[in-house]
């Protein structure tokens, strides 16, 4: 039993936790805010560290649909706020979970086809109103600190996971189970990991669009705080 939770803790799978994801940016913006710079002290505090994985992958995920419905065409941005129409008066918990992996996966494939068509996503923020560019702006803003947050909780998290090495029953009262935490480590390694996508593809866009974005190159700054999604 013992190495059947050890397996699900040390499986890496990238991808974004819907638990994690709840599109109210004034309170992303305040909890991240409040935890800035915790992660630098590279302990193995099992409630610490989640709850600030939590914080991270939030503001990941949010910056990242903000970022993308502002690439996109109009009729993908339609179907996009949609959904997330459709999660806001959702409270049946797997439906909610289903509809949050349809926001994730269409706002990653926004932001890598705009990668792939530079051209395209260029023409897009170029034509955008000027409300609309401060908006990717922050977006962007926040979607380059999140990487910096995860790549500086990283280490705390590799601690972490040798501590449940050695005893995984730690899990038993923190509310998460092998399974979630795995999920959790892994979207924010894959963050971490992937670094380069937020702090150099997507900036790289912006510059070409002749749009000034000012990246952050601290975690421990405070996100943009966006109002609407």
């Amino acid at each position: 039993m013992k190495k059947l939770v050890l397996a699900s803790i040390t499986m890496a799978a990238i991808g974004c936790s819907a638990s994690a994801l709840a599109f109210d940016f004034s309170k992303v913006t305040s909890a991240v805010s409040a935890v800035s710079g915790s992660s630098a002290n590279n302990t193995a505090d099992l409630s610490g560290f989640l709850a600030n994985a939590e914080l991270v992958n939030n503001l990941f995920s949010t910056s990242r649909t903000q970022l993308a419905l502002m690439l996109t065409d109009q009729k993908t941005a339609a179907e996009l706020q949609a959904k997330l129409d459709s999660l806001k008066n959702t409270s049946d918990a797997k439906e909610r979970a289903a509809t949050q992996a349809q926001i994730n996966t269409m706002s990653q494939a926004v932001l890598d086809a705009a990668k792939k068509d530079q051209d395209a996503a260029v023409a897009q923020l170029q034509s955008a109103s000027t409300a609309k560019k401060e908006k990717a702006v922050a977006a962007l803003t926040n979607f380059g600190l999140a990487a910096l947050k995860a790549s500086d909780l990283a280490p705390q998290g590799k601690a972490v996971s040798s501590n449940l090495m050695t005893n995984p029953t730690l899990l038993l009262n923190s509310g998460y189970n092998a399974s979630q935490f795995k999920d959790l480590y892994s979207n924010l390694t894959g963050i971490a990991s992937n670094s380069a996508f937020a702090l150099k593809d997507m900036p790289k866009i912006f510059l070409n669009a002749k749009i000034k974005v000012e990246m952050p190159t601290s975690s421990a700054s405070k996100p943009v705080e966006i109002k609407d999604l």
